[in-house]
């Protein structure tokens, strides 16, 4: 792949990365605060509501998934006044920004090793920001208490042996690709599993930006197409909860 190919990849996957992260903002607002604003609370669950009429969808991989489809308990939940995250979700929100955090730390190591120069550096550089803007995201659905500061540090372990013993920039951009096909399964597997709606608000939106960035690592090392372009995310190589549980 041609280094313009690759920025332009990468510029897309910014815009996206971008205009949804703003889009998260606005619908969740200060998570906390606004379940203590009736106007704000009652906003909340007509979003949820118009998702139940079918009206959103947003992309998995390459597939676009009906959001009402995902989350059949989500309007229940948010029907509740001071719809507070359920313990379950917020066991999964905890080990997200885990996951986000050991993911920037990942890119900081590869591009540490000086391999990466030119246009997959900045591939790297803008891609590891992206998942710290992830982090803080989730972290806005945490209590200040629980709040996640470090990376899981199995899962930054799993990638830096790996880094270490990396010898060429192939070598580095397979370890970036492994680890975003990672989360984004792990983003597939936490949808079957949440229940309320902005912790799964929240994961449903970040799904699609770390699928993107399989997609550029996928396309810059010219893997069949059927590897980053799969007919729909699975949830085969997601990153355990409990097998990566920190700690």
């Amino acid at each position: 792949m041609s280094m313009r190919a690759l920025r332009q990849l990468t510029e897309y996957a910014d815009q996206q990365h971008q205009d949804a992260m703003a889009t998260l903002q606005d619908e969740l607002g200060d998570a906390h605060v606004s379940q203590r604003d009736p106007d704000q609370v009652a906003n909340r669950r007509n979003f949820v509501r118009n998702l139940g009429l079918g009206g959103a969808a947003v992309a998995f991989g390459t597939m676009l998934v009906p959001v009402a489809g995902l989350m059949p308990q989500a309007m229940a939940q948010a029907t509740k006044d001071g719809a507070d995250i359920p313990g379950a979700d917020l066991q999964l929100v905890l080990f997200a920004q885990g996951l986000e955090l050991a993911a920037r730390g990942a890119y900081e190591a590869m591009i540490a090793t000086g391999k990466m120069q030119g246009q997959p550096q900045e591939s790297a550089r803008l891609f590891a920001r992206h998942h710290g803007d992830h982090a803080t995201a989730l972290a806005a659905l945490t209590p200040k208490a629980q709040i996640v500061a470090a990376p899981n540090a199995k899962l930054l372990d799993l990638f830096s042996n790996r880094i270490n013993k990396a010898t060429t920039l192939t070598a580095l951009m397979q370890i970036a690709f492994d680890l975003e096909t990672g989360a984004a399964a792990t983003y597939q597997l936490a949808m079957g599993a949440l229940s309320n709606w902005q912790s799964a608000t929240a994961v449903s939106t970040i799904e699609p930006i770390e699928a993107q960035h399989a997609v550029v690592w996928g396309q810059a090392l010219e893997l069949p197409i059927d590897q980053w372009m799969p007919a729909f995310q699975t949830e085969a190589k997601a990153f355990s909860p409990t097998t990566y549980a920190a700690g």
